[in-house]
């Protein structure tokens, strides 16, 4: 009988417990008006900064003007289609995100049910492979928490309420008014591994019945990335489900290597939007940036083998800092390949990669070894029996503080990780004015470099060096 009523007990405990979980989270949802959103559009500008882009490692994220930011959010669906158009705000420019940005540029970026693309000047772009992201995106929005965590069973734990999305764990801090005040989750980068994501609410307001903040401010790895003032806010309004047939019938690609001999003994290595040289230095091979991600690491070292099945990858070369520059580097590093950067750069790879990388282990955390570097102060030259490179301090640019210019004198072949990136067959980088691409000019001269050709990391290939100063309005050279 005894055992009996201590199961009764225990059974009458659970699911008071549970009751007044859902209890709480009701009140939360009414303090909210969560329960009457089925839709929400909210309307603001401010700033923006761009993640991995920094002027010197570590430091803040480059700011730009966010002159409009809409989100228009169906929770049903659920879908989000997000508006934006930001406008250069350094002056002069400091650090990456594609500066110096010449004038406003406009992103919208859409997903419904499974289905995510972009809008670019009227032509859609599937972009299928974001969808879990932009999801997420959608159930941070400050009714989306807890609606949510209604779906997902969230539990109180004092003033913060924790559930998953997908297998994200979200913690959200409530007030004593019960509204949300903050939002975080763990994620990860490739280069700086585990990191903390914050989203503020501050300053709430009734909007027609619901309670929504007047300011909101996300953070990603302690700096701001977000900073906007909410100007309107529209409960349950008009949301389309139309989902465009080529977003439908879209299958999200594997990622390819396109492998382009520039000359003799020089390769381009080149996946949408991002360009690696690889260079033949006679009895050893180099490679010129560690892009992105681990996988495009691995698709180079393959492509690599093919092409010099017997010669060994001594280096790879590091341009700067920047995230989309950096974040292939550990998986050569994996390989025992030694890194070649500007020596105030490692003291940022060596703390960033000895950050904790749970949310997505990598080779190199999965196999720790030794990282070897061969670092630049103002100048280096590595030299092979077929060809030599020479590696430049880039002093005094506005794009990386610690920024290296690459140059292979017997082909007359430049090489610099952004600043000039024309699309097509057009001298003109019409997306940016020329500040950076003065600055490659600058050390040109400086340096006395005999140039013919300039094969930039991103863009549409390498150019001739009089499209370069055409571009730049300088004078051309015979």
């Amino acid at each position: 009988m005894r055992i009996k009523f201590v199961v009764g007990v225990l059974i009458t405990l659970t699911v008071s417990l549970v009751q007044a979980q859902n209890n709480r989270l009701d009140e939360i949802a009414n303090a909210m008006g969560a329960q009457r959103v089925n839709s929400i559009e909210y309307s603001g500008k401010g700033n923006v900064f761009s993640f991995g882009q920094s002027f010197e490692p570590g430091e803040r994220w480059p700011r730009f003007i966010q002159r409009e930011y809409t989100a228009l959010i169906n929770y049903q669906l659920p879908s989000l289609r997000l508006t934006q158009i930001r406008s250069q705000g350094e002056h002069p420019p400091r650090g990456g995100g594609a500066q110096a940005v010449a004038a406003d540029q406009k992103t919208v970026q859409v997903v419904s049910e499974n289905y995510a693309w972009q809008e670019v000047d009227g032509q859609i772009i599937p972009n299928n492979g974001a969808v879990k992201d932009r999801k997420l995106q959608l159930w941070l929005s400050p009714q989306g928490v807890i609606k949510a965590a209604i779906d997902n069973s969230g539990k109180m734990s004092g003033n913060i309420l924790i559930f998953k999305v997908n297998s994200t764990e979200i913690k959200a801090t409530i007030n004593s008014e019960n509204l949300v005040e903050k939002v975080e989750y763990l994620t990860s980068n490739e280069v700086i591994g585990d990191y903390l994501v914050e989203v503020f609410y501050k300053d709430y307001q009734n909007f027609s019945g619901v309670m929504f903040p007047k300011h909101i401010e996300q953070k990603e790895d302690g700096y701001p990335t977000l900073t906007i003032e909410i100007q309107s806010v529209k409960a349950n309004p008009q949301t389309s489900n139309l989902i465009p047939e080529i977003v439908k019938n879209s299958v999200v690609q594997p990622l390819k290597i396109a492998t382009e001999k520039i000359s003799d003994g020089i390769w381009y290595l080149t996946t949408p939007n991002a360009r690696n040289w690889v260079v033949d230095l006679g009895n050893e091979v180099a490679v010129v940036e560690g892009f992105t991600s681990e996988a495009r690491s691995l698709l180079v070292l393959e492509e690599i083998k093919k092409l010099f099945p017997t010669k060994p990858l001594r280096y790879v070369i590091n341009t700067h800092h920047h995230y989309d520059h950096s974040g292939g580097l550990r998986t050569f590093v994996a390989n025992g390949t030694t890194i070649v950067t500007q020596e105030m750069n490692k003291p940022f790879f060596e703390k960033a990669w000895a950050r904790p990388r749970t949310i997505a282990p990598d080779l190199l955390s999965k196999h720790p070894q030794e990282i070897h570097f061969d670092t630049v102060s103002d100048k280096k030259v590595i030299s092979g029996s077929e060809r030599s490179i020479e590696l430049y301090y880039m002093k005094d640019t506005s794009h990386a503080k610690y920024n290296l210019l690459v140059f292979i004198p017997k082909e007359g072949l430049i090489y610099w990780g952004d600043g000039y990136n024309p699309p097509g067959n057009s001298p003109l980088d019409i997306a940016r004015t020329p500040e950076q691409g003065i600055d490659i000019y600058r050390v040109i001269k400086a340096n006395k470099l005999e140039v013919k050709t300039i094969a930039p990391a991103h863009g549409s290939g390498p150019k001739p060096y009089n499209y370069f100063l055409q571009g730049m309005g300088l004078p051309l050279e015979n």
